[in-house]
């Protein structure tokens, strides 16, 4: 009996902790001088469901990730160094580590490739606000990711808010089939903010000019 619960919490300890996928090798960009690059790490990070990779964007975010002498990529938790990669522990001190530097348009793909992360969270509450986030966003390079959720969501708001936000992204982004269903859907939403975003497309500006060009989705939205 004493063996089988030993084992029960050997695998409850395994199934709880985060399964490091991340090499070095593929962070290295975000010791690198390629902003470009580190932007498109940073999404690339944040279209999975990695938990290690939830936590080093999080690190990120916090300002906690530092880079050794070697490219070694560190972060701060707890007061002690681990492997950014890894989670291995490292020993190190700050006076010999560079920060890495996260600029604004850094910490925007940081925040929007997070709240990706958290649409597969356990909490309803945390995917909700998630998706809410999302939606109020628009980030192109997320659409898959927030597909990917709204399969796995079984919380009947969840989905809706999800639905809202792929549409506020394909309402600009697809190709006219695409975009004149995301006008149906924007049309059925219940916040009027959302629906806002479709009286905008065909709102004049100052220079009598307007932001549809397509004739068809212009129609479509003109009929929603």
């Amino acid at each position: 009996m004493r063996r089988l619960r030993a084992l029960f919490c050997l695998y409850l300890l395994c199934h709880s902790l985060p399964v490091w996928a991340l090499t070095q090798a593929e962070l290295a960009p975000l010791a690198g001088e390629d902003f470009e690059a580190k932007l498109a790490l940073i999404d690339q990070l944040g279209s999975g469901g990695d938990p290690a990779a939830k936590m080093l964007l999080q690190a990120l975010s916090d300002k906690s990730v530092s880079i050794t002498a070697s490219g070694q990529l560190l972060r701060l938790q707890s007061e002690s160094y681990l492997d950014a990669a890894t989670g291995a522990a490292v020993a190190a001190t700050a006076e010999d580590l560079q920060d890495v530097v996260i600029n604004n348009r850094m910490q925007r793909h940081l925040d929007s490739a997070l709240a990706g992360l958290t649409l597969f969270d356990p909490n309803p509450k945390r995917r909700l606000a998630a998706a809410q986030a999302l939606a109020e966003r628009g980030d192109a390079e997320l659409l898959p990711t927030i597909k990917k959720a709204r399969v796995q969501e079984h919380e009947a708001r969840i989905k809706t808010v999800l639905n809202q936000a792929a549409a506020i992204i394909e309402l600009t982004t697809g190709e006219t089939a695409v975009r004149k269903a995301a006008v149906q859907v924007l049309a059925e939403a219940d916040s009027p903010k959302v629906r806002a975003l479709l009286a905008d497309r065909i709102a004049k500006d100052t220079q009598g000019n307007i932001a549809e060009t397509d004739t068809e989705v212009r129609l479509t939205i003109e009929r929603a």
